[in-house]
């Protein structure tokens, strides 16, 4: 498959590339800069991950956070999540990155929107195995409910 890249500068290509994820086949990667409460409605997010829920897809995600206050009012979805904190002297996480299947979305959402999406699998791949290492360094997180997050200890 040739690769595909799209640039936005509108903030519904984030909601569109997470509501592409619910589809993902093995889990979403994310490299975690804040929650979609920022880009999209409300009611858009907790609709994404209702379906996330019940779609049962995995999600890893990496935070600098060292912990995290209760983000959705979607049940279950704890249970399909793992996190970890990443020290920022390792990695620091200044934009989101969401890994799944052959596509690798990048971007942010500071004054304006700054987004950028690959669709290729061999980059998406490697994309997989830096999310990988970092996150075998890391350190792992208790998940509550609501999405709320601490450090274990």
């Amino acid at each position: 498959m040739a690769y595909k890249i799209i640039r936005s500068s509108n903030a519904s290509a984030i909601a569109d590339v997470n509501e592409r994820s619910v589809n993902a086949k093995n889990g979403i990667r994310i490299f975690e800069l804040g929650d979609l409460s920022g880009v999209t409605s409300r009611a858009k997010a907790e609709s994404i991950r209702r379906k996330l829920v019940a779609a049962h897809v995995s999600i890893r995600q990496l935070t600098n956070a060292t912990n995290m206050h209760a983000w959705t009012k979607v049940a279950g979805l704890e249970s399909l999540m793992q996190m970890r904190h990443v020290d920022p002297g390792l990695c620091r996480i200044t934009n989101e990155i969401l890994i799944f299947d052959s596509t690798v979305a990048i971007y942010r959402v500071a004054l304006s929107v700054d987004y950028l999406e690959v669709q290729d699998e061999s980059y998406a791949a490697m994309m997989r195995d830096i999310f990988d290492t970092v996150w075998s360094s890391a350190r792992p997180m208790r998940v509550g409910e609501g999405g709320a997050a601490e450090i274990m200890q």
